[in-house]
């Protein structure tokens, strides 16, 4: 049976705040040469793209005009996507003739990016590409490509850097795999109980 709500916690740290600003700085330049003549839309999908997508507009040596998106796809508490996007209808802004950069936090199940993309594509965008932090590797429920990846995880529930669960860990400056808490007892136990192993950490690498 998952853990309630209160027995979530990040767990170890996957991808650390300076390996994400470095990630970052690089997909600026990569961004700013492929739009050097373009007229770029960055179109940020809240709440999660947040804080990469502040990061990633200070870095960017191209004019832009900036958006956000309010789209969600995962709903109370839970780790598993709803299978519906909510907000899809309520685009901002005119992208007719735009060239439009989605921004989001993570390549997960791809329903919330697909259907992003298919959206602005039928407003009239002249071209949508996808830049993500992060992309799990797992078999997607829609078919979505990102055309720029900070970094390729496994298929586990992450928190961090604008990734939350249910609202919270969003302001962890580096990104780490959410496990069940252990409880004060055992945490306790665990001191004088040689059979409590500690997780191990994974270490995540560098898409390319």
């Amino acid at each position: 049976m998952a853990a309630p709500l209160t027995e979530f916690a990040p767990g170890p740290i996957l991808i650390s705040a300076g390996a994400i600003r470095r990630r970052t700085a690089r997909l600026a330049r990569e961004i700013s040469a492929r739009y050097r003549r373009r007229d770029l839309v960055l179109l940020g999908i809240l709440n999660g793209s947040l804080f990469f997508l502040a990061d990633l507009a200070r870095h960017l040596s191209v004019p832009f005009r900036l958006e956000c998106w309010r789209l969600r796809s995962y709903v109370g508490k839970t780790t598993r996507s709803s299978g519906a996007v909510h907000g899809i209808g309520t685009a901002p802004g005119d992208f007719r003739g735009a060239d439009v950069l989605l921004v989001d936090d993570i390549l997960d199940t791809g329903i919330t990016l697909a259907a992003a993309r298919a959206r602005l594509l039928a407003l009239g965008a002249r071209s949508v590409r996808i830049c993500v932090l992060v992309r799990k590797r797992r078999r997607r429920a829609r078919p979505a490509r990102a055309h720029w990846v900070g970094f390729d995880i496994g298929d586990e529930f992450v928190v961090g850097f604008g990734l939350d669960y249910d609202g919270r860990f969003r302001g962890l400056p580096d990104i780490r795999a959410l496990r069940p808490a252990i409880p004060r007892t055992r945490r306790r136990a665990s001191k004088t109980d040689p059979g409590l192993k500690p997780t191990k950490t994974r270490k995540s690498r560098t898409s390319r």
